[in-house]
């Protein structure tokens, strides 16, 4: 069901316009257990790329889809990066949840990609920085994954 489902996805002339969907299906695709490199996610990893910009929902959506992949697509991490990263390439873009940097954090570290790693150090930086503003309930909800 799942390949049938993604070579109808790869279909040239198939057309969705919507980004954010297009994360939600990568989402649950790589939940069911489709986590091996496809064409699908790649494409996809390109339209990434080529967004003028994403929501903060949408960076979610994409690194909870290609977070956990096996193979590491750089186009969808290196946009995500330019939304994230101040010019200073060392610090995160004030006013990110800390659902969210928990989550930059995981799926930038998960491929142990040398060119993650601005992100992963900033991340741990914000959470240092700010670890008296969260509480522990707080960080116990992003730790287990609850909402």
């Amino acid at each position: 069901l799942c390949g049938k489902l993604l070579r109808t996805l790869y279909k040239p002339n198939l057309s969705v316009d919507s980004l954010h969907t297009m994360l939600e299906i990568a989402g649950g695709l790589q939940w069911m257990g489709f986590i091996r490199a496809h064409k699908f996610y790649a494409s996809l990893a390109l339209a990434v790329a080529r967004a003028p910009t994403l929501t903060m929902e949408e960076i979610a959506l994409g690194l909870r889809a290609f977070g956990r992949l096996e193979n590491v697509h750089p186009p969808f991490f290196e946009k995500v990066s330019t939304l994230v990263l101040q010019s200073d390439n060392s610090s995160l873009v004030p006013g990110l949840s800390l659902q969210l940097v928990t989550s930059l954090a995981i799926g930038f570290s998960r491929h142990r990609y040398p060119a993650h790693d601005g992100v992963v150090l900033a991340c741990a930086d914000y959470l240092a920085d700010n670890i008296r503003s969260f509480s522990n309930r707080d960080m116990f909800k992003e730790m287990i994954g609850c909402p």
